[in-house]
């Protein structure tokens, strides 16, 4: 029992870290990404829908969003709700699809965007420091209940803390630039070259590796496989760890035979 609050606690963390992640990756900093339009709901025929569940949307030149609805009749309906957006973005139509040009920074757009990262991560660190009470506030519980011992119950929570030291290690500017370095890396050329097998697992509401850069992936790298995982986002092997499982060693088990 003690376990499960400490794998718990620890899991929650890394959900707070995939969190930031995200919020970072919403942050217009004049380069386009897929995940800026996810605050973006559509009024599909009376239900409130998440643009990216009926539409494409890709990169163009680094600068640009093009999305493809599935339904052309929905473009005036998907252009009014980016317009009403606080995304402060104008979207022109070709009849066809829609384009967002990321207009580029100033200086006082730079500012606020700081301070937006800022209290991002500020919020991040509250969060983790919620998650560690939580958890030792049921390890204390368990002693109430003369579950476990005084001794039982200091490991505990010299457990939690170290996962809390590890997560908190973690720096906010050096978790920024990773994303960055990852965000503006482009290594598709290099694709054809992998000719082992190959396994791509991803989760169909992650808004910082979406389905479209894995079926790249699958697209570039000769037989693999892509296995995309319902109702999981950016961390598929926590939030939907038993078919994460299935998929990883059915995987195994086929490249053994």
């Amino acid at each position: 029992m003690i376990e499960e609050i400490r794998q718990d606690a620890e899991d929650r963390m890394k959900k707070s870290l995939a969190a930031l992640e995200v919020a970072f990756a919403r942050i217009r900093t004049g380069r386009a990404h897929p995940s800026f339009l996810d605050s973006v709901n559509v009024d599909y025929y009376g239900n409130t829908t998440a643009l990216r569940q009926m539409a494409n949307v890709n990169v163009e030149e680094g600068r640009s969003l093009v999305i493809v609805p599935w339904e052309r009749s929905m473009i005036p309906v998907i252009e009014k709700a980016i317009l009403k957006s606080d995304l402060g973005v104008n979207p022109s139509s070709s009849g066809e699809s829609i384009r967002i040009s990321m207009p580029p920074l100033t200086e006082e757009n730079r500012r606020d965007l700081a301070k937006i990262a800022r209290s991002e991560a500020e919020n991040a660190r509250i969060s983790i420091r919620n998650i560690r009470r939580d958890a030792n506030n049921d390890v204390k519980d368990f002693l109430k209940e003369k579950e476990i011992s005084e001794d039982e119950l200091h490991r505990a929570e010299d457990d939690v803390q170290k996962i809390t030291d590890m997560i908190r290690a973690t720096g906010v500017q050096g978790y920024v630039n990773c994303a960055k370095a990852i965000r503006d890396m482009d290594q598709r050329h290099i694709l054809k070259d992998i000719k082992v097998p190959t396994n791509i697992i991803v989760g169909d509401k992650d808004p910082a590796c979406p389905v479209s850069a894995s079926e790249t992936l699958h697209s570039g790298i000769s037989g693999s496989q892509l296995v995309i995982l319902k109702e999981a986002a950016h961390l598929p092997n926590i939030e939907q760890k038993d078919a994460f499982n299935r998929a990883l060693l059915g995987f195994l088990e086929q490249v053994k035979t």
